[in-house]
């Protein structure tokens, strides 16, 4: 019966993104049925109902993109990080500003918080720096939050699964590009296959998407569902590549390289990749017949689309500004008036920016965040290390690759952070391992 709901679960979700993505459903609806579910979230958070909030927003996550795009006049470009912002905010401080936290790496976050505010006093584009605050204290406060709270296996898990059908809710609206038009595939980005939407954070959502999905085929817990997750696989994979944006690609691949990694202890973990392999070859003739051989010149393409310029001049920045930075916001009017790039650009890299902005200090703050929480997981035992390591390497490869512009950064972040103590609850003398281990093959 399980499997069942799986497929008419995806079903629906892939079938109502169709019906959006045509223009099927007036966008009024879906403005309103945005706004409610939204609603919903901040409504338990009044109660700290951690499973009833979890569980609905994968589904604002995966909507975002959408709504930014299609219906600016009815919702703010915002509107997901105020929702953090209340969510986590108002839940730390009801809930949790008296108890002690299970981690304090959130100091460096902290930290790095009132060095944007204070380098933040001259800004050269105010309306820049409203949405680096808002992008910015989102993500602290959802941090901050994670420190003084734990997400049980059975949560996660349940995260995930919204994610999977929230996930091909965006499928299916991207997918109508491929019926409805011509695409002129060039060698760019393209929005004209993303159905008009950001190509870029396209990329990115799919590939958390679809490395989920994987997650799901190679564990041995869910393989009477294999024939449900291969073919959404394929699927997602697919409309990633369309995208034209190679980023999704790559975060796909290094985690895969990750889990053959985890999983190298059994011949049977190298052997369900080979059921990958029909798949893979799918995509790809897939892809070539679609794009006209077109998606072959994007990948085999040079370059990163100028963001290794971007990096460069991030670098040129700090050197000329050692200390401070040159100021919250100020990257883009700074790399041009320095001649560093030939016109005003984000850094697309949170890591580049928080050192072009904030010197020294930017680095020891933001970059020792990760640092530190890299080496607190690994010091963690089986599924609770593998998967914190997959969800805080894809937040670090988004950061990367598209700074903060990505709301399901949020939701993975607060996944690594917040599951410390179910090593102890899982190998308690007393309490039996929720955790399915099979030839080293592991899930939440």
């Amino acid at each position: 019966m399980i499997y069942k709901n799986i497929i008419w679960k995806f079903l629906l979700a892939l079938g109502l993104g169709v019906l959006v993505g045509s223009n099927v459903i007036p966008k009024q609806l879906v403005a309103a049925a945005y706004i409610f579910v939204v609603l919903l979230c901040c409504y338990y958070a009044l109660y700290n109902n951690h499973e009833k909030i979890f569980s609905l927003l994968p589904y604002v996550i995966y909507a975002e993109v959408f709504v930014r795009d299609r219906l600016p006049d009815t919702i703010p470009y915002l509107t997901i990080q105020y929702t953090y912002l209340f969510i986590f905010g108002y839940m730390f401080l009801r809930f949790n500003a008296t108890q002690k936290p299970h981690t304090k790496i959130f100091l460096f976050l902290l930290a790095y918080a009132f060095l944007e505010i204070f380098n933040g006093l001259n800004p050269d584009r105010p309306k820049l720096l409203r949405s680096i605050f808002f992008n910015s204290f989102s993500l602290i406060i959802a941090i901050v939050w994670a420190s003084y709270n734990r997400l049980s296996p059975k949560l996660i898990n349940k995260i995930i699964a919204n994610v999977k059908i929230a996930g091909l809710f965006l499928t299916g609206i991207v997918v109508v590009a491929q019926f409805t038009g011509k695409i002129d595939y060039g060698n760019f980005s393209n929005s004209e296959s993303s159905n008009g939407l950001a190509p870029v954070q396209l990329s990115g959502y799919l590939s958390v998407l679809a490395c989920f999905l994987f997650f799901s085929i190679m564990n041995v817990a869910e393989q009477k569902s294999r024939y449900i997750y291969i073919p959404a696989f394929a699927l997602v994979t697919s409309v990633m590549l369309m995208t034209f944006s190679r980023g999704g690609l790559y975060f796909l691949g290094a985690v895969t390289a990750m889990y053959l990694f985890f999983n190298r202890g059994g011949l049977g973990s190298y052997f369900k990749y080979l059921m990958l392999l029909p798949i893979g070859l799918l995509i790809y003739n897939l892809a070539i017949q679609q794009t006209g051989g077109k998606i072959i010149a994007r990948y085999e393409a040079k370059g990163t689309s100028n963001r290794d310029v971007l990096v460069e001049a991030a670098f040129q920045l700090f050197l000329e500004h050692p200390l401070l930075g040159v100021g919250t916001s100020n990257y883009g009017t700074a790399i041009v008036e320095h001649k560093l790039f030939s016109q005003e650009s984000t850094a697309h890299n949170e890591f580049a920016r928080a050192m072009a902005e904030h010197g020294v200090l930017g680095i020891i703050t933001y970059c020792g965040f990760f640092i530190a929480m890299f080496i607190t997981i690994f010091k963690r035992k089986g599924a609770a290390k593998q998967y914190s390591i997959y969800f805080l390497s894809l937040f670090c490869f988004i950061v990367i690759h598209n700074g903060l512009k990505i709301s399901i950064q949020h939701l993975l972040i607060v996944m690594a952070v917040a599951n410390p103590t179910v090593i102890r609850q899982v190998y308690s003398k007393k309490i039996k391992p929720n955790i399915i281990v099979k030839q080293q093959a592991v899930s939440y």
